[in-house]
């Protein structure tokens, strides 16, 4: 799946995005609530806690500026949440919410029955994402000034990262020694072609290397705050 069906497939549940990057955010709360409009909603509750700009929520394209008259931000039941994870922790409000777009919580919300997905950076290349979900669909987006959009990588290097984060979340962070041999093992390819297929990711920006040992890039940033 592209990472524009990825979240087009999460939006259809109760779902909870999970980035460090608000602007994101806020563009896929666009798109959600418009969806929600589509699908009959006379108005939409947001509970803000950031300070939600107007010209995120349009940046999906599928939000217009009429929709937006039937927001409000005063309700005890939102169907939208968009605020840090430590004003969410421990509030009821949580569980009703259709969309809880934050920075946090990915473990608790998804013991609650929230799909999760997240969204990580790929390093250097601030607007370009990894779209990760709670059952393993991994997708890659770019977020600039036409909106969000699939971006493309090569087949190998999908598949390799795809190999490598399975890896990633039963084991945790391992040695290059150890990612080449999962390569090996999985793709099978040569040591040679596994070790160029690591270097390659981490210079794409997909991998980070941290104290030396592999993790996903932006891993770190999933963590709880």
């Amino acid at each position: 799946m592209s990472a524009i069906e990825i979240i087009e497939h999460a939006l259809t549940r109760r779902v909870v995005f999970i980035s460090r990057n608000r602007f994101l955010l806020g563009a896929i709360a666009g798109l959600h609530i418009s969806r929600l409009v589509r699908r009959g909603y006379d108005h939409i509750c947001i509970y803000d806690q950031w300070g939600l700009r107007e010209e995120a929520l349009l940046h999906g394209g599928s939000l217009s500026r009429e929709d937006l008259t039937r927001i409000s931000y005063s309700c005890d039941n939102p169907h939208i949440i968009y605020s840090p994870w430590v004003s969410l922790a421990g509030k009821r409000i949580i569980e009703k919410a259709l969309g809880i777009y934050t920075d946090g919580g990915r473990a608790i919300l998804a013991s609650k029955g929230l799909y999760t997905v997240s969204l990580r950076p790929m390093g250097y290349r601030y607007n370009n994402y990894i779209v990760e979900t709670i059952d393993g669909k991994v997708g890659y987006l770019l977020i600039d000034k036409d909106g969000l959009r699939d971006m493309s990588i090569p087949s190998k290097y999908a598949i390799a990262y795809q190999r490598f984060l399975e890896a990633f979340n039963i084991y945790g962070p391992f040695r290059m020694i150890d990612a080449i041999n999962i390569l090996v093992r999985e793709l099978g390819v040569d040591r040679a072609e596994a070790r160029k297929l690591m270097g390659d990711l981490i210079n794409m920006g997909i991998i980070a290397v941290s104290k030396g040992m592999l993790q996903p890039q932006g891993s770190l940033e999933d963590q709880e705050p």
